[in-house]
């Protein structure tokens, strides 16, 4: 074969290979053209539907509003005056009842929470119970002022002139603990039918043990002192608590005569 004849040949091949590849890039344009997300032809047809955007919104959106509101609940702090003050109490398991032995309420559901004290003593409120809601006199007045820190007052604290008095069960249940307590005094706690418990601090002596069963109105000890509020002299703290988080007794007891 001629020369001339060899090169002719060599050049029609390779327009035919330069068309080939021409025509190969013109249908991936086309492709592309057709279908520009690239993704496969039956997810196109499911994203073209009406609904799916709105509801991959409406999804998104209500996985965030969980994640808000579990966020704060998972990490709330336990208002807790004992868990605040680790070395100033005993290493006393201070858990509600139901902890390794079983619990056995007395209480009704129909028994409301009654006043600590006997019927027709004179009393008065010395230290309030710590409000976030409050205002600022208010809760100035309901801070503890102990070793040289500040604590929200978890309870309420009753004195008689300065007289001790006798303190009885604001309601019936079973006495999960009753001791003396370095910071708070002697100390009862009462677990009630209703899942709350009621405390009792500041005891000059105590006249059951943990294990009793009460009724409400029986004598528990009477008011003395303690370390956290001596600036009150002879008084009672008490508080009630709803699984361990403290309630504002005035708002659960009768109003005051």
């Amino acid at each position: 074969m001629m020369i001339p004849e060899v090169m002719n040949h060599m050049d029609k091949e390779k327009e035919a290979t330069t068309a080939k590849e021409v025509a190969s890039q013109e249908e991936k344009k086309d492709l592309r053209r057709s279908n520009p997300t690239g993704l496969p032809k039956s997810w196109k047809r499911f994203l073209s539907k009406k609904w799916v955007f709105p509801a991959v919104y409406l999804g998104t959106l209500a996985l965030i509003l969980a994640l808000i509101f579990w966020y704060p609940s998972s990490t709330q702090p336990t208002l807790d005056k004992d868990g605040a003050l680790p070395d100033l109490v005993n290493n006393t398991d201070q858990g509600l009842a139901g902890k390794g032995e079983e619990s056995m309420p007395v209480a009704t559901p129909e028994e409301h929470l009654a006043w600590p004290v006997r019927e027709g003593l004179q009393f008065s409120i010395a230290r309030t119970f710590y409000d976030d809601q409050a205002g600022d006199e208010q809760k100035a007045q309901a801070v503890v002022h102990y070793a040289g820190g500040y604590y929200p007052n978890t309870g309420i604290d009753i004195t008689a002139n300065g007289e001790s008095f006798d303190v009885i069960a604001a309601g019936s249940g079973d006495v999960i603990r009753a001791e003396k307590d370095p910071a708070v005094g002697n100390v009862i706690w009462i677990q009630h039918g209703n899942n709350r418990v009621t405390v009792y601090e500041s005891l000059d002596e105590l006249k059951v043990k943990k294990g009793d069963k009460v009724k409400q109105g029986d004598l528990l000890g009477k008011a003395g002192r303690n370390n956290f509020g001596k600036d009150l002299g002879v008084h009672l703290h008490f508080e009630v608590r709803d699984q361990d988080t403290p309630l504002n007794p005035i708002a659960i007891l009768p109003e005051m005569k």
